[in-house]
């Protein structure tokens, strides 16, 4: 009996080898990334999501949406993307905040709510857009309250998940920038880049990325100055959204250089 626990720890110790769950640093959000899970459903980006005994959770990222300018202030914040619901991803804030779609037989509303009871089963609607023909994601304007009175000021923002990855193709005066962006609307981006990482200086042309998670972005530039550190960091935005910047990424240009030398910082 003792054998056979000492033989399945190791088998667990040999399965988790594999993984490697690797902090990405970010500005505008809180990422890891998994990778080398025997189940590979389980590897990709996780965003931070909110807090569970005490600790961090996350989940796999994608975009999320800021609410302000709610005349309950309770209900600003950012709401990230946690399941879907009748056809529709619904968002949340903590486990108490939840921005969803409610169907009823083709036309809808939009739902601001917040949890009510001990086992949170069902939400308040707090505030609410009516849609004749509803669109995919919530709508930026247009709330009104639980009486149907009119909320110009709350405004619902969508924000890309962004993360720059390690270049390649450092050549002595030029290199290609990579990144992935995740966006549920149409958005743009482009690339920051210097010699300073406090004052990115330099940018990449705008450029359109399709909607979808984890979508791969780059980058050619040229110009560079051979033996200098550059730092680079990726900005997408949202049309009609928000804007994210990742954390930065480091590339030293001395010559032509195998890119399995150069390091994400």
């Amino acid at each position: 009996m003792e054998n056979n626990k000492k033989q399945n720890k190791r088998r667990r110790i040999f399965i988790m080898a594999f993984i490697c769950i690797c902090s990405t640093p970010a500005i505008s959000q809180n990422i890891y990334v998994v990778t080398g899970a025997p189940a590979t459903e389980f590897n990709g980006t996780y965003v931070e999501y909110g807090t569970e005994n005490g600790k961090p959770s996350y989940r796999m990222g994608d975009s999320s949406y800021v609410v302000s300018g709610a005349t309950e202030i309770e209900f600003n914040g950012l709401y990230k993307i946690a399941g879907t619901e009748n056809g529709k991803p619904y968002y949340l804030m903590g486990s108490t905040y939840k921005i969803f779609f409610n169907d009823f037989g083709g036309a809808g509303e939009w739902d601001i709510s917040k949890a009510s009871g001990n086992l949170m089963l069902s939400w308040r609607r707090q505030y609410m857009v009516w849609q004749d023909s509803p669109t995919a994601t919530p709508p930026q304007t247009g709330w009104t309250d639980g009486f149907g009175v009119s909320v110009a000021s709350l405004i619902v923002v969508e924000y890309p998940s962004v993360i720059a990855n390690a270049p390649t193709g450092v050549h002595s005066t030029s290199a290609t920038f990579n990144g992935t962006v995740t966006s549920g609307s149409a958005a743009t981006y482009h690339f920051n880049y210097g010699t300073d990482p406090a004052s990115l200086s330099n940018s990449t042309a705008e450029t359109s990325v399709a909607v979808g998670t984890s979508v791969a972005v780059s980058a050619a530039v040229t110009g560079l100055t051979t033996q200098t550190l550059y730092y680079y960091a990726l900005v997408a935005t949202i049309t009609g959204g928000g804007t994210s910047t990742s954390g930065t990424a480091s590339i030293f240009v001395q010559g032509s250089v195998p890119t399995a030398n150069l390091k994400m910082w």
